[in-house]
């Protein structure tokens, strides 16, 4: 069984490390952008409209939408 689960393990690396390097380039892009909250407005009704994934993973971002809050942090304030 675990040879049966090993034998993809290449392909799982492959995708993780393509991921982790997209992930962290457009976290680290989307720091240069600073949008009124009329342009926010308007990102989040495309974000609501849109279909590409890939597209709504930026749009996301630059909403602040994927930022993981450290446990707790949600039930301060």
């Amino acid at each position: 069984m675990a040879e049966a689960e090993n034998k993809f393990a290449h392909v799982d690396k492959a995708v993780f490390a393509l991921a982790s390097a997209l992930d962290s380039t457009l976290r680290v892009q989307s720091q240069i952008f600073a949008f009124e909250d009329l342009d926010e407005d308007y990102l989040n009704n495309w974000l609501q409209k849109e279909k590409d994934p890939v597209l709504g993973t930026v749009i996301a971002q630059l909403l602040g939408l994927r930022e993981i809050q450290p446990e707790g942090e949600a039930d301060a304030g």
